[in-house]
C-alpha cells in the first residue's frame, strides 16, 4: 500500500515542483519608477517560491515516510506463544509474532481500528487436524499497551494467567460461525473441544516477525476482514451470488464482521430484590423481561458488571470474586449460519441464549449476512438501517418481543426470578 500511495503521489508532487520553478523563473521582474532604486520580486514570485519550498519539503517528508515503513514498518516486537491442544491430547497452539507501533499514529494498509494500524497481525486464524480451525486475538485484552511496550509475562507486566480469546471452529474452510471460549468455564464444559495450557508473551525482533511473515502458517482470515469499516460496507454492498443463497455460509468472506454475542449472568443484591419482586409481572416464568423501566433506586443497585471486568482471566486469579460474572452464548437469526428462508417470516429476528452447565463460559460467534444476500434467501427486503424488531428466547422460552429486548432504565436482557440479571454482551472480531 506504502508503494502504490508513492506511485500516486510522486508525479504529482514533481509536476507541482516543475510547474512552481518554471512560475518563479519565468515571472516579470517587477520596475520601479523611480530612477536609481532596485528592482523589487513580486508578490507572485514570492509566492511561487514558497509554494516549491513547501511542496519539496511534503515530498521529502513522504518519501521519508514511506521508506521508514518499508524498512521498518513497526517499532515493538513480541512472541506470542498458546500451549493448547485438542481432546485427543494433540498439540494445536499456536507460535505467532507480532508487530507494534507505539509511537506512529498509523499503519498504511491497517484495519479494525486504531489496533489494527498498530498491531500486525491483529487476529489469527490457523488450521488444526481433523479440518477444524482455531482464532485468537493476539493482543492481551487491555495489557495491549504494555505488550507493545516491553511488557512480557516473565516480567510481570502482562498477567500470567491471562486467557486468550479463542475462537473454535468446526471447518476451517468457512469462518462463518464459530464458538468462542471466553472463560476458564468453557475449557472444562462437556461441549468442550479443546484445552488450555497457558499463554506467554516475550520480546522478540525484526528479524523473527520478517521470517515469521514468510515461514508461517497462512491466517487463515483475509486481510481486509479484518477492517472494520470495509465489512461494515460489505455487508450492504455485497452482491447475492446462486452459490451463497444455497449456501449462505460461502458468503463469510464477503459479510460483516464476526460477532460474537453472549449473556452475562450476575447476582441481584439482596438489598433491592425485595424492590425488584413489585415490578416483577404475575405471573412470570423463571426468566422474565421488564417492559417498564426500573425505578433509579433499583436500577442503580442492579450490578452491569461488563464482560471485559476480569472475564478473560482464569478462575483461580485474585482478580476474580467469588461471585464472578457467569458467561452463556447467544445466537442471532441475522447470521449466516442461521440464515434461512424462514429467517424474519414473523417479522423479527430471533435471539436465543442457552442457559445450562453445559454453556457456561462460551459465547456464540456468527457474520452478519450481507442485506442482498438476506433479501435473496428470505424473500423479505430488509433496508440497511430499518429499526427490527427482535424475539427474545432464554431456554426456548419466549421472554421478549418488541423493538429492543431490554429497556434502556433496567440495563438487563432479562431476570432470573428475582435473584440474577441477565446483561447482553457481544465483541466484534
Amino acid at each position: 500500500m506504502g508503494e502504490l500511495l508513492f506511485i500516486l503521489y510522486f508525479p504529482l508532487i514533481a509536476g507541482a515542483v516543475v510547474i512552481g520553478l518554471f512560475v518563479a523563473t519565468n515571472w516579470p521582474t517587477h520596475k520601479p519608477n523611480i530612477e536609481g532604486a532596485a528592482k523589487s520580486e513580486p508578490p507572485g514570485k514570492i509566492v511561487a517560491l514558497i509554494c516549491v519550498g513547501v511542496i519539496t519539503s511534503i515530498g521529502a517528508w513522504s518519501w521519508y515516510e514511506w521508506e521508514q515503513l518499508r524498512r521498518d514498518p513497526y517499532e515493538f516486537y513480541y512472541r506470542l506463544t498458546v500451549d493448547i491442544s485438542d481432546k485427543m491430547g494433540r498439540p494445536v497452539g499456536i507460535d505467532v509474532v507480532v508487530g507494534c507501533n507505539g509511537r506512529r499514529g498509523y499503519i498504511i494498509g491497517g484495519g479494525l481500528g486504531n489496533r489494527g494500524r498498530s498491531i500486525d497481525p491483529v487476529q489469527y486464524a490457523w488450521a488444526i487436524p481433523d479440518g477444524h480451525a482455531l482464532s485468537m486475538e493476539t493482543f492481551p485484552g487491555s495489557d495491549m499497551y504494555s505488550a507493545c511496550h516491553g511488557g512480557t509475562t516473565d516480567n510481570g507486566r502482562i498477567a500470567r494467567d491471562w486467557l486468550p480469546f479463542v475462537i473454535w471452529y468446526d471447518d476451517a474452510s468457512s469462518l462463518s460461525h464459530g464458538l468462542a471460549y471466553v472463560t476458564q468455564d468453557a475449557y472444562v464444559s462437556p461441549r468442550a473441544q479443546i484445552v488450555f495450557h497457558g499463554a506467554r508473551i516475550n520480546r522478540a525482533t525484526a528479524s523473527e516477525y520478517r521470517a515469521f511473515k514468510m515461514r508461517g502458517p497462512d491466517n487463515l482470515i483475509p486481510p481486509y476482514l479484518l477492517d472494520q469499516k470495509l465489512t461494515e460496507r460489505m455487508a450492504i454492498t455485497s452482491d447475492a451470488t446462486p452459490e451463497m443463497v444455497a449456501d449462505p455460509t460461502k458468503a463469510w468472506r464477503r459479510s460483516g464482521s464476526l460477532v460474537c454475542r453472549g449473556v452475562v449472568r450476575v447476582p441481584v443484591p439482596p438489598v433491592v430484590r425485595d424492590e425488584l419482586s413489585k415490578w416483577r409481572p404475575t405471573g412470570s416464568a423463571k426468566y422474565w423481561h421488564l417492559e417498564d423501566s426500573l425505578p433509579a433506586a433499583i436500577f442503580s443497585e442492579i450490578p452491569t458488571k461488563d464482560v471485559g471486568d476480569g472475564i478473560f482471566m482464569r478462575p483461580d486469579t485474585p482478580k476474580w470474586s467469588e461471585e464472578r460474572p457467569k458467561v452463556y452464548p447467544m445466537s442471532n437469526d441475522g447470521d449466516l449460519n442461521r440464515l434461512t428462508k424462514a429467517t424474519f417470516a414473523d417479522g423479527s429476528y430471533h435471539k436465543e441464549v442457552r442457559i445450562a452447565a453445559e454453556d457456561l463460559g462460551f459465547m456464540d460467534c456468527g457474520r452478519k449476512a450481507p442485506k442482498q444476500l438476506e433479501a435473496a434467501v428470505t424473500g423479505r427486503q430488509i433496508k440497511p438501517f430499518d429499526y427490527v424488531t427482535e424475539t427474545c428466547f432464554i431456554n426456548d422460552l419466549l421472554i421478549g418481543e418488541h423493538k429492543k429486548c431490554q429497556t434502556y432504565r433496567s440495563s438487563a436482557f432479562a431476570f432470573e426470578d428475582n435473584d440474577y440479571a441477565i446483561h447482553e454482551r457481544q465483541f466484534r472480531r
